[in-house]
């Protein structure tokens, strides 16, 4: 007897993975499907202007096609044709653990994407934007909230790398900064002036921006960190800085006045800011971030 494949099955796997496919014989179906999941993913990924509904639509209707082809061959079935191995309940779970093993080693070890409501990183990009972001190299491996595996970081680490972090007062949380300060730095931040080891950073005013949420101008500038060229803004109607700091360590070696702070970074330790200098609380307000709270470096960020 050959255990023919049940339609109502086929129809549940193919609704959610390319199982649904390989259940019904078909292995080249099954890797045809992954394709085009991964492809619609991607685009989905890189198009965040696409409307919430649109999406689930899309979604949706490209489930419930793969569900009703996959039922269909499986109602064709023909009885006395051999199922192969990999269609079997064994087949499937190995199949299925690979697949598993391949998506969380993938997130946890290489990249992942993140979708964070970052308002401070503006102009470099919008609350709600969508980074990928590389984690080889930065030693704190999780993904789906758990952690397989931690390690010192070994990849390189610059200033002006945007990195994601795991929020110093609430490792849970994870935040997202320019990284502006390496250990040993002495960061200053005095009247809206960013300055390391005693020199300036280069800062340049360029056109003002525009921000669509509040309908408001703010004045924007060019400034040049290590390699890293990017923009910032300042707002006028808001303080160089806002007295309230919370006590953090190493907080003893920062100076703070009406005009900013000046801080000394200690060992192991980076200081962080948000693009949107006067929108942002950073290292300034919280402190500084170990590096064994780093997650990974923003590679490419979707508008």
């Amino acid at each position: 007897m050959t255990n023919r494949p049940k339609a109502w099955l086929a129809a549940v796997l193919a609704a959610f993975t390319p199982l649904g496919f390989l259940y019904v014989g078909r292995w080249n179906w099954a890797i045809l499907n992954l394709v085009i999941v991964l492809t619609i993913a991607g685009c989905l990924l890189a198009f965040p202007i696409i409307p919430a509904a649109l999406q689930v639509l899309v979604v949706w209707g490209y489930s419930g096609v793969c569900a009703r082809i996959a039922y269909l061959e499986a109602a064709r079935f023909d009885s006395s044709r051999i199922r192969p191995g990999y269609s079997r309940w064994y087949g499937l779970l190995i199949a299925g653990i690979l697949m598993c093993t391949l998506l969380i080693g993938v997130r946890a070890f290489l990249v992942e994407p993140f979708s964070l409501p970052a308002g401070s990183m503006a102009p470099t990009f919008q609350p709600g934007a969508k980074v990928i972001v590389k984690k080889w190299g930065y030693g704190n491996y999780a993904t789906f909230g758990f952690r397989l595996w931690h390690a010192v970081p070994s990849a390189a680490i610059s200033r002006g790398d945007i990195i994601v972090f795991e929020y110093p007062p609430d490792p849970s949380r994870s935040y997202i900064k320019r990284l502006v300060g390496l250990p040993g730095d002495t960061v200053a931040y005095l009247n809206k002036r960013l300055t390391i080891n005693g020199v300036a950073v280069p800062k340049t005013e360029v056109p003002d921006y525009y921000d669509e949420q509040t309908m408001r101008y703010f004045k924007q500038f060019e400034e040049v960190l290590g390699d890293t060229k990017y923009r910032l803004l300042n707002d006028a109607e808001r303080p160089a800085f806002v007295p309230g700091a919370d006590q953090f360590a190493g907080r003893e070696g920062c100076s703070y006045t009406v005009d900013g702070l000046t801080c000394k970074v200690p060992v192991g330790r980076y200081f962080m800011l948000g693009d949107s200098r006067d929108n942002s609380l950073d290292s300034r307000y919280w402190g500084f971030v170990p590096s064994d709270h780093f997650i990974g470096k923003v590679i490419y960020v979707f508008q």
